[in-house]
């Protein structure tokens, strides 16, 4: 059994494969497992990948490539990658992104030194030449944190015992946002033992060209579908677990990440106001009474819920309102 089996899905990353498998393939723990999942990719990355993998024969048996027979999207991706690896931890690796050449040791020894379930690290978002340090407080409660912010849910820096997933039954996601934290939500539930490593070692590409940046009428409601979707697979769990009023303003936060996604819209017009307000409609209540929110978020919610938004921005954005 390998000590770590690192998860990958490709899809139409010809420009970044290479920088990202060669920090893959550079890694310092040898007992590794790399499972590449090509999600039916329209461009040549499998056949940048594989050019790249020649550069390291001592890592060829350890490498598995998955082949999709049609795009079925990151989570299926990341579902099946999963079930096919074998190592005692599995962490996931996007495949635009690029890594420390000591990550995976690391994270190992912290977990096997400490008997953790998860270990997470901290990373730098690359953008343009710059870089930002994301650090996390997991505090005396993680398993809060995580259900209430599921930005944080990413799992590329957080390595993970195994049968922690295939003990339970894990619900997986079936669309591309909010994926991460559906998965995030259960595997913190479970674990035992979470551990931090106070230094960056993941790298992640942040590119305002990508479907996920661009805003567009067509983009933020499949993302806003995507994530209600996902988001309804937390709750239920959350409620299978009978612990939603234990997690009861960690949820109100949650949810309201899913209207998050029809902002972008919402400071346009009131076209999708009956889609804002139907999303979790508890929360019309509920939102305003929440901890952990800043006056300016109430702010524009109030003005949402009022219809006036929409004028609000436009004004703010002529400098006839507050900066």
């Amino acid at each position: 059994m390998p000590k770590v089996s690192v998860i990958i899905p490709i899809y139409n990353v010809e420009r970044y494969i290479a920088e990202c498998a060669k920090s893959l393939f550079e890694q310092t723990l040898d007992d590794i497992e790399y499972v590449f999942v090509n999600d039916c990719s329209p461009d040549k990355s499998i056949e940048v990948l594989n050019g790249v993998l020649l550069q390291y024969p001592s890592r060829n048996q350890q490498v598995k490539i998955i082949n999709h027979e049609k795009n079925l999207g990151a989570a299926i991706a990341r579902k099946n990658g999963i079930l096919a690896a074998t190592g005692e931890y599995v962490i996931h690796c996007d495949s635009d992104d690029w890594v420390d050449s000591e990550m995976y040791q690391i994270l190992y020894e912290k977990a096997q030194e400490e008997d953790l379930d998860i270990v997470i690290c901290q990373y730098l978002e690359k953008k343009k030449g710059s870089s930002t340090l994301i650090t996390h407080e997991l505090g005396t409660s993680p398993k809060s944190k995580i259900i209430s912010t599921p930005l944080f849910c990413s799992l590329w820096n957080k390595l993970v015992r195994r049968s922690i997933i295939n003990w339970n039954k894990i619900l997986y996601p079936k669309h591309h946002m909010m994926e991460d934290a559906v998965l995030c939500v259960q595997m913190f539930y479970f674990a035992r033992k979470i551990g931090y490593v106070n230094k960056p070692l993941y790298y992640y590409r942040i590119n305002d060209n990508s479907i996920c940046h661009v805003s567009t009428e067509e983009g933020d409601l499949k993302r806003w579908r995507d994530a209600y979707e996902n988001s309804q697979i937390v709750v239920s769990f959350l409620k299978k677990e009978g612990v939603c009023e234990k997690y009861k303003q960690e949820l109100i936060q949650f949810k309201s990440c899913v209207r998050g996604f029809l902002m972008p819209q919402m400071k346009k017009s009131n076209k999708y106001y009956k889609q804002w307000c139907g999303t979790y409609p508890e929360l019309n209540r509920q939102f305003l009474l929440a901890k952990g929110f800043s006056r300016s978020l109430k702010l524009v919610y109030i003005l949402t819920l009022l219809k006036v938004y929409p004028l609000f921005s436009r004004l703010r954005k002529r400098g006839g309102m507050l900066s």
